[in-house]
């Protein structure tokens, strides 16, 4: 049994950049056990409350209750910042609604202060009131910003009173008072932007249906469970269809939380980003340098750079071919746990370096580069790769589903089934694969919004001090071209010149992407529970988004560095009187390009060559000249050019392209094929 292998690069794709990690080869057993569930945090006992020994009889003076504080005077609307008044300075707040202070009921509170955002906690009863910032990240906001000091004010909070529908905050030691105003309003939010225009929803909820999988599809094409979020300045998208659970038929949620696979890699280069501005390390270090054991058996570790390994140039032997795929269909080689080092050992047993460290027009995947950076950053803080993401990563923005699985999920870190289908068609159950393969690869979970807050964020900078660092992160490196699209330290350019850029994740039972154009200020998520679908797939929403409506491409198809088009391969033809099988050795396929050209190819009659047209899943015309085919027009090759020349719609269902014929007259259905 083969398990079709999605996250190799054959033939110049790319697939293999949504891993968390991926493919085959021959693996030995592992001696490590898999380690136990985190222990749960102890539940802080209820404190009793002191008595005092009564002088007289108790009936005489019964204890009153204490009443409930009734904080909904806070916690109904963000509150914006529109002033300050102390005994030495006085000012009014130029931008109110670019610092925001949110309390919420459960005794959190969020702050946007101008470029930077952070979450914390206060304490209030009937007029005292304190605040305790937590987490924050730390972007340098333009210059007059009031950002820092907006933070450093609310941490002096003493006492809060409500004056003609304002919020007043007097500080400590007299250091002045902080006057806000309540935000918009919640239909005035939804007014500004919370529902997109009905037709881009239309065409988006028509995608999304059309990405599901069920029995008897192409699981290449279409995944059980599907949630996608587009998030623009119109408004915002967030839907999801499909199932969650493929046994017990549970409703897939848009709040679920999925494995998002190497889209922690991006996580891995915001942490070291954010070292190399503290002066802890630089780019340049070599993996000698910070990894003496492990450079002890990485051969040219004295010349291996961090930046190297961030941009995928080192040439270090990539490891999930051995440990992860061939792995998926045996339960207990899917659970094994594997410390970061025992994977470097692996890697450097199964095979050499791919190429010189650096070496000029040289570029090559590796998880196992990802692998040594997450042993560098531990290394230099001296603090676990999970403490750091969730201190540094995500509790700045209050990612609360945000988790690295660094085990057999344990419940609550991912909330549906993940799957993956073998070459031969079988289903299997992946849900348990052990995060530890991947690590700093790749096995951060989270929900399709956390992980949109997440891409907003490293857009804007929110993640660094100095605006240089972002840019930096953003140099893509345009000999990865060849695999399909230019690729930095740990993000991938979309469309070719910059402007589009996020990253894919595949585990073996889910599939990821993210992509944002900062300057249109849209983003855009895409989360399901197969590792045999490809996240590529999300790229239409692109198309949709730009106005072209989705296209009839493949995931690969799609990418800057895809010169080939699409290759359909007729499969049945469907008419009222029944359903016809092509057969396969007839070689029938359309190859669909991206410049309009369509090539209509046989084993036996050639090919016809010609153009189409598409406005959209549901549109399309074809203007094919059969003159060059060497079959008669009533073979099948002739036939498919014939009803081709006549169709007016297509669309995608169950992994399959599906072109209608007018007046219901026939369906032909073609699979995709993969190079």
């Amino acid at each position: 049994m083969r398990v079709r292998t999605i996250f190799m690069i054959t033939t110049g794709l790319i697939l293999l950049l949504l891993l968390a990690a991926c493919a085959g080869g021959t693996t030995p057993e592992s001696t490590v056990q898999p380690t136990t569930a985190p222990e749960e945090e102890p539940t802080a006992e209820p404190i009793p409350e002191p008595t005092t020994e009564p002088t007289e009889a108790p009936t005489e003076e019964p204890v009153a209750e204490t009443e409930e504080v009734d904080l909904t005077a806070l916690t109904v609307t963000p509150w914006q910042w529109i002033s300050f008044t102390s005994p030495v300075e006085q000012f009014e707040v130029e931008m109110p609604e670019s610092y925001l202070l949110t309390f919420n009921e459960d005794g959190t509170l969020s702050v946007m202060a101008d470029c930077n955002n952070a979450n914390g906690s206060y304490t209030a009863d009937d007029s005292s009131l304190t605040i305790a910032i937590g987490p924050m990240t730390m972007a340098a906001c333009p210059e007059g910003s009031r950002s820092d000091q907006f933070v450093q004010l609310l941490g002096g909070a003493a006492i809060y009173f409500f004056e003609d529908g304002n919020l007043f905050i007097d500080l400590m030691a007299d250091g002045g008072t902080i006057r806000f105003q309540p935000s918009a309003s919640a239909d005035d939010e939804q007014a500004m932007g919370g529902l997109l225009p009905e037709d881009l929803v239309a065409q988006l909820d028509t995608f999304l249906q059309s990405q599901v999988y069920f029995e008897g599809g192409d699981p290449a094409g279409a995944a059980p469970g599907v949630v996608l979020l587009v998030d623009t300045p119109d408004g915002r998208y967030l839907e999801a269809t499909g199932v969650a659970d493929m046994e017990d038929g549970t409703p897939v949620q848009v709040d679920d939380i999925l494995q998002i696979g190497s889209n922690t890699k991006s996580m891995v280069i915001v942490l070291l980003m954010q070292l190399v501005e503290e002066g802890v390390l630089d780019l340049d270090d070599t993996l000698s340098q910070w990894l003496p054991e492990q450079a002890a058996i990485v051969p040219n570790a004295d010349q291996i750079t961090i930046r190297q390994m961030a941009m995928h140039t080192a040439g270090i032997h990539d490891y999930e071919e051995g440990i992860i795929t061939q792995g998926l269909a045996d339960p207990a080689r899917l659970q094994a746990a594997y410390t970061p080092a025992e994977i470097v050992e692996f890697a450097m047993a199964e095979g050499g370096p791919d190429f010189s460290p650096g070496e000029e027009g040289q570029w090559k995947y590796s998880n196992t580069g990802y692998i040594l950076l997450g042993m560098i950053i531990e290394t230099a803080t001296g603090e676990s790769l999970d403490d750091l993401l969730q201190s540094r990563i995500f509790d700045p923005l209050g990612l609360e589903s945000a988790v690295l699985i660094e085990d057999v999920p344990q419940e609550g870190e991912i909330t549906t089934k993940g799957y993956m289908w073998t070459e031969d068609g079988e289903r299997l159950d992946t849900t348990d694969w052990n995060g530890s393969q991947g690590w700093a690869a790749g096995s951060v979970a989270m929900t399709a919004e956390d992980l949109a807050t997440y891409g907003q964020a490293l857009a804007a900078g929110e993640y660094f001090q100095n605006p240089e660092t972002l840019t930096e992160v953003l140099t893509f490196n345009q000999d990865a071209l060849d695999s399909g699209f230019p690729y930095s330290m740990g993000l991938i350019d979309f469309v070719g010149d910059g402007t589009v850029w996020g990253h894919g994740g595949a585990t073996p039972g889910f599939q990821s992407l993210w992509y944002t154009d900062p300057e249109e200020g849209f983003v855009v998520v895409g989360l399901t529970n197969s590792g045999t679908y490809s996240a590529l797939s999300f790229l239409n929403v692109l198309n949709i988004l730009e106005g072209n409506g989705a296209q009839p491409f493949g995931p690969t198809a799609m990418l800057p560095g895809q010169l080939i088009g699409t290759i359909w391969a007729w499969e049945q033809f469907i008419t009222p009187a029944g359903a016809d099988g092509i057969d396969e050795a007839a070689g029938l396929v359309i190859l669909i390009n991206r410049d309009g050209s369509v090539t209509v190819s046989s084993t036996n009659c050639g090919q016809a060559l010609g153009t189409y047209t598409s406005s959209g899943m549901g549109n399309i015309e074809f203007d094919i000249d059969a003159s060059s085919q060497t079959c008669a027009a009533d073979s099948q090759a002739g036939q498919l050019v014939g009803y081709l020349n006549e169709v007016t719609s297509w669309s995608f269902n169950n992994g399959k392209l599906l072109v209608e014929l007018p007046a219901d007259s026939g369906t032909m259905v073609f699979k995709y094929v993969e190079f």
